[in-house]
């Protein structure tokens, strides 16, 4: 719920303020939005890459290959309330 003192956001216990005390993936600041997604990467000889990661309150992981100008990544988010996703994309560099 959005109050009318410069749309800052009013929290379940009343207490006004744009970022929550759990973990929120957003910010409000006036009209404008900010999204948080904090990860990790990291690549093992600039080929394999392992990720780790937030979105919303639900924890995400992939991983990459790259072989010459070719790439695979998968991607897998957990989710709280539906199934978990599992996402697979290709890449070609030209």
């Amino acid at each position: 719920m959005t109050t009318g003192c410069r749309g800052v956001e009013e929290r379940p216990d009343g207490v006004p303020g744009g970022i929550h005390e759990r973990l929120s993936s957003q910010a409000h600041l006036g009209a404008v939005t900010f999204e948080f997604h904090p990860g990790l990467e990291y690549w093992f000889d600039r080929r394999l890459a392992l990720r780790a990661g937030f979105e919303a309150q639900n924890f995400t992981a992939g991983a990459g290959i790259r072989y010459h100008k070719f790439g695979l990544d998968y991607a897998f988010l957990d989710h709280r309330d539906l199934d978990a996703s599992h996402r697979v994309s290709g890449a070609y560099r030209f």
